[in-house]
């Protein structure tokens, strides 16, 4: 090779490597490499600008926020095993926030197939971490409103004939999605194994309203008696509307049931109580008009005796 050649090559080297550079430090997600010792090596602009300017010479441990096991996860990576791994690790930004960056990285290594560091790309996922707790913790919330209320949300889909359920829906029959064999079961199922069948006809022909109903505002309430997996008896108020399609078919429902199996008993004493104190009462007014009978009898009995002796006299 000549020096015109050698020259060329060089020069279309420095080319090439400014423009990955230029191209690198572009990205917004954090692009850096490291030795066989965890050290930082490279990094692009987005790397500088969030570990800072003396970052190179640095192990990567030393920007960790708090106990992790992220090396314990990348180890395979540094003993030679192919492939790309997936970690998470909460790290210190240069300005000292505590931040959650999700890393892939992949082995380097040299003409000889030896292991010299690797290649990682990271992309801070904070906010999404946040959002993704907030919305874990309101489901929290609202699972636990559920069962506290004792309410369970259904879905029924009128074309398929399937119901869908959720574990605060299953709870509310004391069984689970595993015990049932899933989340959805067809209405006819859902008939057999918690309807009590004589208040099976009263919700068959609830159902045939709703597929029938020209209203697409259709609400309906009702209560019923179910059978908890157990083979008690319980008794549920539905509440439900319904969703038509552009030919104004019922395609799906939605809907909450409530265990009121505690207030129906309430209401079964109160009313036995009710009943108790009505006989009392009853016995009570029959008890009085026998006395009140037998205080006129001897009142009368007592006239006719003073008429006679005033007769007598006379």
């Amino acid at each position: 090779m000549d020096n015109n050649n050698a020259k060329k090559i060089n020069k279309a080297y420095q080319a090439f490597s400014i423009r990955d550079k230029e191209i690198t430090d572009l990205l917004p997600d954090i692009i850096a490499e490291v030795d066989k010792d965890r050290k930082y090596v490279w990094m692009n602009l987005a790397g500088f600008e969030f570990f800072g300017d003396d970052a190179i010479g640095q192990e990567a441990s030393s920007y960790f926020e708090g106990e992790q096991d992220t090396y314990k996860k990348v180890d395979p990576l540094f003993e030679g095993q192919e492939g790309i791994y997936y970690v998470e690790s909460w790290q210190r930004r240069k300005d000292g926030q505590k931040r959650l960056l999700a890393w892939w990285c992949r082995p380097l290594k040299n003409e000889n197939g030896l292991i010299t560091g690797a290649l990682s790309t990271a992309h801070d996922i904070t906010e999404n971490h946040k959002i993704e707790k907030r919305l874990r913790d309101s489901e929290a919330q609202l699972y636990n409103a559920l069962v506290l209320a004792h309410l369970g949300p259904w879905e029924y889909d009128a074309v398929n004939d399937l119901f869908t359920f959720n574990d605060t829906f299953y709870k509310l029959f004391r069984t689970s999605a595993k015990e049932v064999g899933g989340y959805t079961i067809s209405s006819a199922e859902y008939s057999k194994r918690f309807v009590h069948p004589d208040d099976a006809p009263i919700v068959g022909k609830e159902v045939q309203n709703a597929l029938e109903t020209k209203d697409p505002n259709f609400t309906r309430t009702l209560e019923h008696r179910i059978i908890y997996a157990g083979g008690e008896i319980g008794h549920i108020a539905v509440r439900f509307f319904i969703v038509k399609d552009d030919q104004g078919r019922t395609i799906r429902t939605y809907g909450i049931n409530q265990d009121i199996t505690e207030q129906k008993n309430r209401e079964l004493e109160l009313l036995n109580i009710k009943d108790e104190l009505q006989k009392k009462v009853n016995e009570l007014t029959g008890f009085n008009k026998v006395m009140v009978g037998r205080e006129l009898k001897m009142i009368e009995l007592k006239n006719r005796i003073k008429e006679l002796e005033e007769n007598g006299r006379s």
